[in-house]
């Protein structure tokens, strides 16, 4: 059998997983129309936000977390970055959303959503031994969600908030 002739029943295969998740994203407000944006972010805020709607339509919800918060912490280190205070800029995601609550640069609520993501990513991101109250194990028991439902619904939570900031931001 050959690669593309692989690629093609792959593709098959994943038509209508793909298709429902395409639908789900169009449903939130940055994906529901065109939309110009002018972000300020960089390189990488540019990536993230290009790649996120391909990666949970594709079912890499892994991805689509860890590139929510890539966008994010990349957006909110620029706000320091234009101010010169490169050493916030260049701090913890942590330490940065302590300061844009600090400078009223975010609400309090979204701060604790991006906090309560920063979490998330966490806890696939760095390894915690058994369980931890950090680890991904525990998230998991605690929630009663077995692990690829509750990795979808951390991706569906990520893409929300980056929805949710780019309707206040354009409101």
């Amino acid at each position: 059998m050959s690669i593309a002739k692989d690629l093609l029943i792959a593709d098959k295969e994943s038509f209508k997983f793909r298709l429902e998740r395409l639908k789900e994203i169009k449903s939130l407000y940055l994906w529901k129309r065109d939309v110009d944006l002018l972000l300020f972010g960089g390189f990488s805020a540019s990536f993230a936000i290009s790649e996120i709607p391909n990666a949970y339509i594709n079912g890499n919800f892994l991805s689509c977390i860890c590139l929510v918060q890539i966008f994010f912490e990349h957006t909110l280190s620029s706000a320091f970055c234009m101010q010169g205070e490169d050493e916030i800029a260049e701090a913890s995601f942590a330490k940065i959303l302590d300061e844009c609550k600090t400078n009223k640069i975010i609400s309090d609520d979204f701060a604790e959503k991006l906090d309560e993501l920063r979490r998330i990513r966490n806890s696939y991101t760095h390894f915690h031994v058994g369980l931890n109250k950090r680890s991904l194990m525990k998230r998991m028991l605690d929630s009663s969600i077995v692990i690829d439902d509750l990795l979808i619904r951390d991706a569906w939570f990520a893409l929300n908030l980056i929805s949710d900031f780019f309707e206040t931001q354009t409101s």
